[in-house]
């Protein structure tokens, strides 16, 4: 019996003999036939192969969507130390005209 075999990696169902089908015996290829690999039709199949790239284009949207978040808050972070670093820098600015040159190194 020909069965169509598909997997995360396919970009076209692949046929296959099959016999016996089903689980769990293998293919003319020594795969197993899974349930959610070997297909009666071509249709099925096919199913399977648009139902496997939306989940990886929704799983690839929620990872750039968690990777701009970090981003977001790394850069909040980053203004936050910049604007400490500039306090300091005038306030050093500010003891050297009173105190001197050089005097906030000491």
């Amino acid at each position: 019996m020909i069965r169509y075999y598909v997997d995360d990696g396919a970009s076209v169902p692949e046929p296959v003999e099959c016999d016996p089908p089903g689980w769990p015996h293998r293919d003319a290829k020594g795969r197993e036939q899974f349930d959610n690999s070997h297909f009666d039709t071509e249709a099925a199949a096919w199913k399977q192969l648009a139902a496997s790239g939306a989940a990886c284009v929704s799983l690839s949207n929620d990872h750039v969507l968690h990777a701009k978040r970090e981003l977001r808050r790394a850069l909040r972070h980053l203004a936050q130390r910049v604007a400490r670093n500039e306090k300091i820098r005038k306030g050093v600015e500010a003891f050297e005209m009173l105190c001197g040159p050089g005097e906030a190194a000491r």
